[in-house]
């Protein structure tokens, strides 16, 4: 299994010149850890963030502009942004477009419980004078699997966007340890499991076999909802060893709704009202062979579709081969202890 490494925290966030024109200064924290998996396709970085005066443009998630609400590493410096922080020699393609926040407005009482009870906001009433504060806030946890060794992450940045995919704010990775952020939105809804695997059309030969687990995502706003998927599954493709290609179901592990019983289900599941671009678009796998078995393993991969997960129930998850046609399907139950 991975285990998680503490590398940094990027804090010292300052606006970049020539980006982003939404008022404000982030204010805030990503903290930084190196995963290794049990090679380096699976291995990659996880970040923590409790961010506030984000992009308020960003309450349905990112939009359709490269960057959109965007939590970034980047090589380089804050003066001049490098390449985003992953290996070209160990994943397919490039990580980072995945990663992006969605923002909650918040109006509080500097000093009441509310900030008591929001550690971030509590720094923030003690920066500023304003008894009465309106700001606009972001959480999150996320693995994204980059493929770089854990050294390989020192002396980068953190680089936060705005919706139009411009640069809000960056902050240079200390070697600062902060264990204050949360580890994630609490689970209300009871997890929900898919098993039973029925073949698809793909022509890889096979049959995939193994569980995926699913855990409600409860946030402050639909967009901030949704699912939390974790993995164990035998037989997918080997052609996926590093990560997926530029289709949206290549290596996809989606939530759809329907039947297995039928070639096409009635699409992924997700609230368009709420959720600006399809969340199941960076769902993926990354397969290993090991034993002379191509397995593959995720924890806690989060999908905000802006729905609960009793709205999962009774539907079905989709395991996708490399060129995007469905390997399997499994209805989705009721997890039993």
């Amino acid at each position: 299994d991975s285990k998680a490494m503490e590398v940094g925290c990027a804090s010292n966030f300052e606006p970049v010149e020539g980006g982003s024109e939404v008022a404000g200064d982030v204010f805030g924290r990503v903290s930084v850890k190196a995963f290794r998996g049990p090679n380096l396709p699976n291995s990659g970085t996880q970040l923590s963030f409790d961010l506030l005066d984000v992009d308020p443009a960003c309450q349905g998630g990112p939009g359709s502009a490269s960057g959109s609400c965007g939590v970034r590493i980047h090589t380089g410096t804050c003066a001049a942004l490098g390449p985003h922080l992953y290996s070209s020699t160990h994943r397919e393609m490039d990580p980072w477009p995945c990663v992006s926040y969605a923002s909650v407005e918040y109006r509080t009482e500097l000093g009441s419980t509310t900030t008591t009870a929001e550690p971030v906001l509590a720094e923030r009433a003690a920066v500023l004078s304003k008894t009465r504060y309106v700001t606009f806030k972001t959480k999150g946890v996320v693995s994204v699997y980059t493929g770089e060794p854990p050294e390989d992450i020192k002396g980068a940045v953190v680089a936060i966007y705005d919706h139009a995919g411009k640069v809000m704010a960056c902050s240079p990775i200390s070697t600062e340890k902060d264990h204050r952020l949360p580890a994630s939105a609490a689970t209300t809804f009871r997890p929900l499991k898919a098993e039973h695997w029925v073949k698809q059309s793909s022509a890889v030969s096979g049959m995939v076999w193994g569980q995926v687990l699913i855990f409600e995502r409860m946030g402050k706003t639909a967009a901030t909802t949704g699912q939390l998927l974790s993995w164990d599954l035998e037989e997918v493709d080997r052609d996926c060893a590093k990560g997926p290609s530029a289709d949206p179901k290549s290596c996809a592990v989606r939530v759809e709704v329907g039947s297995c019983s039928t070639p096409v289900t009635q699409g992924d599941l997700y609230d368009e009202a709420a959720v600006t671009k399809n969340p199941w678009d960076c769902v993926s796998y990354t397969s290993l062979v090991a034993e002379r078995i191509v397995k593959a393993r995720g924890h806690g991969l989060p999908a905000y579709t802006g729905v609960g997960s009793p709205m999962a129930l009774g539907q079905v998850i989709k395991v996708y081969d490399y060129h995007g046609v469905p390997m399997a399907c499994a209805e989705i139950t009721l997890f039993e202890e």
